[in-house]
Formats: C-alpha cells, sequence, structure tokens
C-alpha cells in the first residue's frame, strides 16, 4: 500500500499555498529536494509550482471554508447553522456539556478546550478559560442571553456532570477542579 501524504494549504488569490514549512513538506517528500533549494523559493511557491499538473488534477482536494465552533438546529430535517460568540471560537474546543434548565426554558452550555501541543509556526492555542453560554430558543433560533467565563487554566478535556449544578473537570496534565454553575 501507498501513503498519501496530506498537504495543507492556504488559498490566496486563487492559488494553493502549502502550509507546511519547507523541511516539513520534505520529510514528508523528499522527491521535491530537487525542486526546492532555498526557502526564500519556497515561500513563493504555489503548489502549481511544486507539483505537476497530473499530480494535481488526480489528487483529493478537501476544502474547509468554516472551522468554527457552530450550533447547529434541526428544523424538520433542515439545519441551519448559527456561529456561537466569539469568546467560543478563541480556542480550540475539546468538551461540550449542557445543562438544560426548564424552569426558565434555557439551556446553558460548557465549552472546554485549548491545546498547547502544536508546532512552534502556529503558537499554542491557550485563548480560553472554559466558558458557559446560556442559550434560549426562540422561533428556531437561538438567542445567546450570556457569555461567562469559567476561570480554569489549562487543557481542559472533559466535563462530568457529578449533580445539580456540580461539574468534575478533567485537565490534561493537571488535577481535576470541581465547579459549580449557578443557574439564574
Amino acid at each position: 500500500m501507498g501513503s498519501n501524504p496530506a498537504a495543507p494549504t492556504n488559498k490566496i488569490n486563487g492559488l494553493y499555498y502549502p502550509i507546511l514549512d519547507k523541511d516539513e513538506l520534505l520529510k514528508q517528500l523528499p522527491g521535491l529536494k530537487k525542486k526546492i533549494f532555498y526557502y526564500k523559493d519556497y515561500s513563493l511557491a504555489s503548489m502549481k509550482d511544486l507539483f505537476d499538473k497530473y499530480l494535481l488534477d488526480n489528487s483529493i482536494y478537501f476544502d474547509l471554508d468554516t472551522t468554527e465552533t457552530s450550533l447547529f438546529i434541526n428544523n424538520n430535517n433542515q439545519f441551519t447553522r448559527e456561529s456561537f460568540p466569539s469568546e467560543i471560537q478563541y480556542s480550540s474546543v475539546y468538551d461540550i456539556e449542557t445543562i438544560n434548565n426548564n424552569e426558565l426554558n434555557t439551556l446553558s452550555v460548557l465549552f472546554g478546550g485549548n491545546q498547547y501541543l502544536v508546532k512552534p509556526q502556529y503558537g499554542p492555542y491557550d485563548a480560553s478559560k472554559g466558558w458557559l453560554v446560556k442559550i434560549k430558543s426562540n422561533n428556531n433560533k437561538s438567542d445567546f442571553l450570556s457569555v461567562e467565563s469559567l476561570n480554569i487554566k489549562g487543557q481542559i478535556r472533559k466535563f462530568a456532570p457529578l449533580k445539580m449544578n456540580l461539574f468534575l473537570t478533567a485537565i490534561n496534565n493537571d488535577d481535576l477542579k470541581l465547579i459549580e454553575i449557578n443557574e439564574k
């Protein structure tokens, strides 16, 4: 079986440019060493400059247009996407836990994430301290009532409900944290 190396790209003015740095790409595809001698040349090279037309024409492409954390609402098998508030987009999300409050007809959603093990050129995804978002459904549309920081440092990986409004929070390479959610 052959390997199918992935080459993530960024589209700029209709051309695709590799995101990987030169050394990473050459490690995956050493045959390109004959084509790319200097870092300066690589910094300007599009995928069309690096690969022949036949290879590009016979490659599998996946376009990713939306990378934000979103809410999808099912209305009679028709899904509508809504963006969560900007605070949720500050960092990666690894766990989501919900709390229904039928008295107030609201849904509270806990978000936890962050990722420190990323390549140096991207920097760590560490801008979140966990979030509590209160949502009220209104005619198949969501109203985001509030966004509150949970003030939890680290790479949140799991919220485990213990009892009403108490959650145990698992943090990568750190102690467990107990949080209480006040539903008012």
